[in-house]
């Protein structure tokens, strides 16, 4: 994957975490491939030129989740809690 600018993302319910197949379970077929979902890979997220945060999946990178959503992929940043039902 290639390097990308890490959006930002706010939640206005940070009190509630769905589960991280919430989209896959209850999208027709058709919007799944765009749908917002979680992954869990290896990545890293870096402070490029003093201006962006720059994320890229990479073997030699620490666990992570993301979220995905169309094009994007976000890193959630640790202190903020995902569900997962299983590792």
């Amino acid at each position: 994957m290639a390097e990308q600018t890490v959006t930002m993302l706010v939640s206005a319910d940070d009190h509630v975490l769905e589960a991280p197949d919430i989209w896959q379970d209850r999208l027709p077929q058709r919007y799944l491939d765009v749908a917002p979902r979680i992954d869990h890979e290896r990545g890293m997220t870096v402070w490029k030129d003093g201006s962006a945060w720059l994320y890229s999946a990479s073997d030699e990178g620490r666990p992570c989740d993301v979220w995905r959503y169309e094009d994007k992929t976000i890193p959630i940043w640790g202190g903020y809690g995902a569900s997962r039902n299983s590792p």
